[in-house]
């Protein structure tokens, strides 16, 4: 019964200290499209056109933010 918590507790101090990694988001703010997939170094599918783009943004303390599907207008906005 011991060793179960302790493989527990590892695991759940583990996975929260993987989670709070909050410097990556400041690089997801702005538009994105997704052009293909991968998966082990090999690409399951590509996507040669989409007709929406994902708008993403995200506060500087990382608290609130919301994601928009745009699409490309014929002047260059959304």
């Amino acid at each position: 019964m011991k060793k179960i918590n302790l493989i527990i507790i590892i695991s759940s101090i583990l996975l929260l200290g993987s989670c709070s990694k909050s410097e990556n988001l400041r690089y997801l703010s702005g538009y994105w499209e997704i052009l293909s997939v991968t998966k082990d170094s090999d690409k399951i599918k590509n996507y040669p056109f989409n007709g929406t783009i994902d708008y993403f943004t995200i506060d500087k303390k990382f608290t609130n933010g919301f994601r928009k599907k745009v699409k490309p207008k014929i002047f260059g906005n959304f």
